[in-house]
């Protein structure tokens, strides 16, 4: 089960809780291509995601969008995610979760 929530303040913060699997890979989707920008992701009370998951929280960094508060299990998964497929993920924040941003090539 996935709690989608969104928030607006200058741009959107979509915040994720639960599983990210199945049916909700692509409700995630559809809140964040609707969601007015910039768009952050909350990823604080995300769980786990299942491989479509990945591959759209990836995509979601590829676009420019960051994903915060990241467990560094999902960040290691997201970083082999992208090494597989040429990508380059930074990882940047001070509080221990992790925010998965691209980097510049």
């Amino acid at each position: 089960m996935l709690r989608i929530s969104q928030t607006k303040r200058s741009g959107s913060v979509v915040s994720i809780a639960g599983g990210l699997e199945g049916e909700f890979v692509a409700e995630l989707e559809r809140v964040c291509v609707g969601a007015e920008l910039p768009l952050t992701v909350d990823c604080s009370d995300l769980r786990s995601a299942d491989s479509a998951g990945i591959e759209l929280l990836v995509s979601l960094v590829e676009g420019g969008v960051p994903l915060v508060g990241l467990s560094s299990y999902l960040d290691a998964r997201l970083r082999r995610a992208s090494q597989s497929d040429g990508s380059n993920l930074s990882r940047t924040n001070g509080s221990g979760r992790s925010e998965a941003t691209q980097d510049p090539a």
